[in-house]
């Protein structure tokens, strides 16, 4: 695979060239001994790469256009060929490929609760897995966005058994994946010289091999191109990426960083895309080139200081240099996503109508993301704490964006109840905060504060159980009956009575039980109450549902607990009591 770089970006790198670029080796961990090796894996077009999985087709073989309505959402490069971009019509495809461009339009959700076949998506899970297996705990993985993360892989690039990763060990593989490695700020693929080369660029090397390690297994196992950057830090290693897209990787070695970040315009770099950007831009002379090398060579730190904070003068300096500190952080800080999202824009004709016949579209919504947290939650174990309502529309001041926090649906409840209750939430708070004038046009659900499910307790039985109503085998039965008769019997309050002294407790607790008992057998003797369902026991009615049985060992579960706290106050009564005697007692003596 070749890569394409621009005519002015040096030359063949080699031993002799490295001897003759003795620049200061920006490192981007100065408290540590060797250079980090950090890679970037970006997905090549994902939302039409996603679209060609799903119908077997290669993404790098077949220009398609994916749309929506009449509006390009993403395009593939072969399709980019032909000047197609994002937001071009239909007819503009046509027009552009002469017909020879693909135009699919994305699958959609209809009101009804059809649906059509749901896009492709790239499985993580299977992609971590195999990084695991294969490197264990010495690799750092951080989910950038959906399609794209970093992975610090220092400590595995700094070993010679490095090499052996994939099965692809010897140093022809090493060889072979340096052949198919853009070399940023080289105008040709680099020729792997390895006698007496420096640590740290070794050490990218293997990086290099890593990263074709993970693209052919992701291409083989599930069918993705992805595109690499190498680098020594995330900033390096992001804007590496591009230099080897498509289904490529390029490297950027510490002695060609400023090669990098002269050719980077400002809006490209990694944080610097929005108002900061525009700001730092803003700051540099006008007749100054807007790249982030311009930064480091116009604006000094106390310029910077300037304008910004203390800290954040302190970043742009530094990453206007290539110095990034920011590490990647652990998998299970940042491996999967902080929200969930679904999002509608109204169609013309509804828009401004009023909310009974916007029902359809909001549970719409809420059918989305409730299915989609549900799934995450298995596969995952998470549940969110929180849902944004994020809304736009015209008022009679104008366009107005709002986003409202409301607590999401407890997990304990049932699929189709927590639909109702977002679609009752959903309406009240968007009309607390707007007149009756409001006319709506975008409105969205966001799902966020993510907490990991219980692993035990009370809590996570609720959510094991809430959304079954049968067990699913006969063993389930049995197992649930003799939970239910423990129930029903209360041995552990029969204990209890055995040890307490105090009459009121005792009372307590044989009242409680014994109002229970007359219920139970009252409605063994008053059928109506029952029909159709008959009892098997006198003190224990059956039990129809697993929520049923959960309510019946969360009260048994209380009323121990209020016995225990009866006991426990007792106790600490009557040592009340014998304390104070004891002091009087004292007293009296002390003074005789």
């Amino acid at each position: 695979m070749s890569s394409t770089l621009a005519p002015n970006e040096a030359i063949w790198i080699t031993q002799r060239s490295l001897e003759k670029n003795p620049q200061a080796h920006v490192t981007p961990t100065t408290n540590q001994s060797k250079a980090r090796v950090v890679l970037l894996l970006d997905l090549d077009c994902f939302y039409a790469q996603c679209e060609c999985v799903r119908l077997g087709w290669d993404a790098m073989e077949i220009p398609l256009a994916l749309l929506q309505w009449d509006s390009v959402l993403a395009v593939t490069y072969p399709a980019r060929k032909y000047g197609i971009k994002r937001g071009d019509s239909w007819d503009t495809v046509h027009q552009k490929s002469q017909g020879a461009c693909y135009a699919v339009h994305v699958p959609i959700l209809t009101t009804n609760g059809s649906r059509t076949d749901r896009v492709a998506t790239l499985p993580p899970g299977e992609v971590l897995a195999w990084v695991e297996n294969q490197f264990g705990d010495n690799v750092v993985l951080e989910r950038a966005s959906i399609d794209e993360f970093f992975l610090d892989v220092t400590n595995v690039c700094y070993l010679e058994s490095t090499l052996d990763v994939c099965d692809l060990g010897s140093n022809n593989s090493l060889e072979g994946a340096l052949q198919e490695t853009a070399v940023v700020g080289q105008s040709e693929i680099m020729t792997l010289v390895r006698n007496g080369m420096d640590v740290d660029v070794e050490a990218l090397q293997r990086g290099a091999h890593l990263a074709r390690c993970i693209r052919d297994e992701v291409r083989t196992l599930l069918g993705f191109t992805l595109s690499a950057g190498i680098g020594s830090n995330k900033t390096i290693a992001k804007l590496s990426a591009a230099y080897g897209k498509p289904n490529g990787q390029a490297i950027t070695y510490p002695q060609f960083v400023d090669t990098l970040l002269a050719d980077t315009e400002i809006r490209k770099c990694r944080n610097l895309g929005g108002k900061l950007g525009k700001t730092v831009q803003a700051l540099l002379p006008a007749d100054a080139p807007t790249t982030v090398h311009s930064i480091a060579k116009y604006l000094s730190l106390p310029t910077l200081e300037q304008h910004f904070e203390a800290p954040t003068a302190a970043w742009v300096y530094r990453v206007a240099r290539g110095v990034d500190t920011e590490p990647v952080a652990s998998k299970n800080e940042s491996a999967l996503t902080k929200s969930i999202t679904a999002f509608k824009s109204l169609p013309f004709d509804v828009q401004g109508h009023d909310w009974e016949s916007l029902a359809s579209w909001i549970r719409l919504l809420a059918d989305e993301i409730v299915s989609r947290v549900e799934r995450d939650a298995s596969r995952n174990g998470r549940y969110p704490k929180s849902c944004t309502i994020q809304y736009a529309g015209n008022g009679t001041t104008g366009q107005r964006n709002k986003s409202i926090r409301v607590p999401f649906p407890a997990e304990r409840l049932s699929k189709n109840k927590k639909i109702d209750e977002l679609c009752g939430v959903v309406p009240k708070t968007v009309q607390a905060k707007e007149n009756s004038g409001f006319r709506l046009r975008r409105i969205g659900l966001c799902a966020i504060d993510f907490r990991n499910r219980p692993a035990s307790g009370i809590d996570r039985f609720f959510c094991n159980t809430c959304t079954s109503s049968q067990p699913k085998s006969s063993k389930g039965l049995a197992m649930r009956e003799q939970v239910s008769a423990n129930v029903s019997f209360c041995e552990p309050l029969d204990l209890l009575l055995a040890q307490a002294t105090d009459e009121h407790v005792a009372g307590m607790v044989q009242t409680d039980f014994a109002k229970r008992q007359d219920k139970v057998v009252s409605n063994v003797r008053n059928p109506t109450l029952k029909e159709g369902k008959p009892v098997n026991r006198i003190f224990q009615p059956q039990i129809n549902s697993d929520k049923e049985l959960a309510e019946k060992l969360q009260s048994a579960f209380d009323r121990e607990n209020q016995a225990l706290e009866a006991l426990d106050r007792k106790a600490k009564t009557n040592l009340y009591r014998k304390s104070k005697a004891r002091k009087i007692d004292d007293f009296f003596f002390t003074k005789r």
